[in-house]
């Protein structure tokens, strides 16, 4: 018997027949069906393979699940192939390029509205690798922008740190307000503003009756942004609220304060009315 006949490519989905082992000679017409009928791109697990008419890419794994064989029978059965001069292969990079010998003669050019129908669907094909293509080129570009992006300027942390107000004197959870700290700064804020912040902080009448926010909190609320109220007679130095009156003034104030105990003390127990009670 002479001749061929055209088979439809889904033969091997359709419904009437057994999802089975196949048979050597229906693994060799899958190998003929799967080759591509013009050059085309194909993914392959993690390899993008180029094709040209008559070759298909495959690993050997792939090939032994479509045919359901072991992979060694699928290796020895590919040999004995090219023993045969039916086809040539050339493993590169985990992924087998098989050429079907003579493939011209198992798939001709065939009829103006075949070969439109099998246009579309190695161009389908071919879009759709080219997507991933793409779709994997943005996620490289992504990133190597993300590795290549320089950290932000915090070399002023211990600035912000000292001057911050830490409620009762203890300064905890150092990293997570130096993380807080490099997300402002990528945000947008300045050190310096940031660090002024914190100074202004201890005129805040809050701070000053003890109800400091935790630094982590103050940063991730931007509280360098804060409007707070002035507040008389006093004034931050070295990161601490102290008064603003002179030394003189302040030694006068207090001995003022003595004098007021002192009085208060004899009028407590009753001093004579001729005590000599002096002030200054």
């Amino acid at each position: 018997m002479s001749g061929s006949v055209s088979i439809a490519r889904s033969i091997f989905d359709h419904a009437v027949f057994a999802d089975e082992a196949k048979t050597e000679r229906e693994a060799w017409i899958w190998l003929i069906m799967e080759a591509s009928w013009k050059s085309r791109v194909k993914r392959v697990g993690n390899v993008v393979a180029a094709t040209e008419r008559g070759q298909l890419a495959a690993s050997v794994r792939f090939l032994a699940s479509a045919w359901k064989w072991t992979a060694p029978k699928v290796q020895r059965y590919l040999k004995r192939l090219e023993k045969m001069e039916m086809i040539r292969s050339d493993a590169d990079t985990g992924v087998t390029i098989i050429t079907i010998c003579n493939y011209d003669e198992y798939q001709p050019s065939g009829k103006a509205s075949d070969t439109a129908s099998i246009q579309r669907r190695y161009s389908g094909d071919t879009n759709e690798n080219k997507g991933e293509i793409r779709e994997e080129g943005k996620k490289d570009a992504n990133a190597s922008a993300r590795s290549t992006a320089p950290s932000p300027d915090v070399s002023r942390f211990q600035e912000f740190w000292d001057a911050y107000p830490h409620r009762g004197g203890t300064k905890r959870n150092r990293s997570g307000a130096e993380d807080k700290y490099r997300a402002a700064i990528k945000a947008g804020a300045s050190q310096q503003e940031i660090i002024d912040g914190a100074g202004r902080a201890h005129t805040d009448q809050r701070v000053r009756d003890g109800y400091a926010r935790d630094p982590t909190t103050w940063l991730n609320q931007q509280g360098w942004k804060d409007e707070i109220q002035p507040q008389p007679n006093f004034t931050v130095i070295n990161g601490s609220a102290h008064d603003r009156q002179s030394p003189q003034q302040n030694r006068q104030a207090a001995a003022s304060d003595a004098q007021r105990r002192i009085y208060e003390a004899a009028i407590r127990n009753r001093a004579p009315s001729g005590a000599n009670i002096e002030f200054g």
